[in-house]
């Protein structure tokens, strides 16, 4: 888990609390890490070395008065929203899979049309030749949606990953 990741998770799990106390102690563990990546460790080092969500913010909320025991932790998942979280995942990855696989169709349609206008000896060589631009054209214009589409994709997927293990360290398994 990144930074960016830590600190949500912990916002997120610090919601009870004051807003005001809150941004100071997110302000606080963001400083931490800053520190501890400039002494040399990775993000991931420096987050992992602060122990889990859950050890930080049990002592917290437990300073602002708040039972701990009666906080549903906004970050653990029921197996119902695992199973969601997965489904979506997987139809994220073929919505992915699905548009480049059509913008690659283009691409390659407008190469075989081109081809074909160059090479055959009939009359209709720039009818052939104008498909395949025109293809290509239409190729071109998918790839900057289809790119932005891989980001959003690539962001939801991951934020589904840092859900699933906060799911599964909930069974007791890696911290």
């Amino acid at each position: 888990m990144d930074k960016k990741e830590f600190l949500k998770a912990l916002d997120v799990a610090l919601q009870p609390i004051d807003k005001n106390e809150r941004e100071q102690t997110l302000a606080y563990y963001e400083e931490i890490i800053n520190d501890r990546c400039d002494s040399g460790m990775s993000e991931e080092e420096a987050v992992y070395s602060l122990g889990s969500i859950e050890e930080i913010t049990r002592p917290i909320l437990e300073d602002a008065g708040i039972d701990t025991d009666s906080v549903e932790s906004n970050y653990k998942m029921s197996i119902w929203d695992a199973i969601k979280t997965i489904f979506i995942g997987f139809c994220i990855v073929c919505l992915n899979i699905w548009a480049w696989a059509l913008d690659i169709t283009m691409w390659s349609s407008g190469i075989l049309y081109i081809l074909s206008g160059l090479f055959r000896m009939v009359s209709s060589k720039a009818m052939f030749a104008g498909l395949g631009l025109i293809s290509w054209a239409c190729a071109l214009a998918l790839c900057v949606p289809f790119v932005k589409l891989t980001k959003w994709s690539y962001a939801r997927i991951k934020e589904y990953i840092f859900k699933l293990k906060a799911f599964f360290e909930g069974f007791g398994g890696n911290k």
